[in-house]
């Protein structure tokens, strides 16, 4: 497949920041590359629970998009990229910063289990 510049931008910035993790399904994992980072506090709201936290996630080599409906979750990993660190469940609708009708990287509300 190919990706456009702004979609490698993107992979290359999560990466950099981030860690591969999988999007797990129904047993199955999907692999994908995330960071997960805070909510800043001037965002948090009835909505926004105090342990929620955003993750974006690269949209370069995942095939199926994430999807909360279908029991979707996001796992972790320690450093050593083995041992499962966190599992984080999908609290919002899946969302995605998009130009035109380009996906450029999906973006989550996930809440720890």
């Amino acid at each position: 497949m190919t990706y456009s510049r702004r979609q490698l931008v993107a992979d290359r910035q999560i990466k950099r920041f981030g860690a591969r993790c999988v999007l797990r399904r129904d047993g199955s994992d999907r692999d994908c590359w995330a960071v997960v980072v805070e909510y800043h506090p001037r965002e948090r709201n009835e909505m926004i629970g105090a342990t929620d936290r955003v993750a974006m996630i690269s949209v370069v080599d995942l095939d199926i998009a994430p999807d909360k409906e279908a029991g979707d979750q996001l796992i972790t990993f320690a450093e050593d990229g083995i041992i499962e660190d966190q599992v984080f469940n999908l609290v919002a609708e899946t969302g995605k910063l998009q130009q035109s009708r380009e996906i450029i990287y999906w973006e989550l509300q996930v809440k720890p289990e």
